[in-house]
């Protein structure tokens, strides 16, 4: 259990010190094609350390499942208020500007492929995203240890 926290901590850092400053990042400085490109980084970091994490530890399915989801603390937190102004008070701007810390380092994406039209479901769908790479890092660094020899 030790193992996972202290895992999970990791990933939960990390993802909050790269919200962090990509909140700043993406608050500051103007956006246009070169501050989108260079927010990229933020976008692949974001990703990366999942995976990272997945392939350095050694941990079984569950484990892997827990140490995304305490990885994903932060935006659950966030989530909870996010939906609770969104169903409760029914006001979708406050919603969205609440959860806006949590998913703002994948905003290079978003304004790559998309109008801007996201919506409470979008940090849904990357929380399980962000679990999901961590699962598949594990499942790659067993298939590769498994061949190994």
């Amino acid at each position: 259990m030790e193992k996972i926290i202290h895992t999970g901590g990791k990933v939960f850092f990390t993802t909050l010190i790269l919200s962090i400053i990509s909140y700043l990042y993406f608050t500051i400085l103007p956006l246009n094609y070169i501050t989108i490109y260079i927010g990229c980084i933020f976008l692949v970091v974001y990703f990366g350390v999942n995976i990272y994490i997945g392939l350095t530890t050694n941990m079984d399915l569950i484990e892997a499942i827990l140490v995304g989801t305490i990885g994903c603390s932060m935006g659950l937190f966030l989530l909870f208020f996010s939906l609770y102004s969104q169903l409760v008070l029914k006001n979708s701007d406050l919603a969205l500007w609440i959860i806006k810390p949590y998913f703002i380092p994948t905003m290079s994406l978003i304004n790559i492929t998309s109008n801007n039209n996201i919506t409470v479901i979008y940090p849904i769908i990357l929380m399980i995203i962000n679990i999901s790479l961590v699962v598949v890092g594990n499942v790659i660094k067993k298939a590769m240890n498994k061949f190994k020899y």
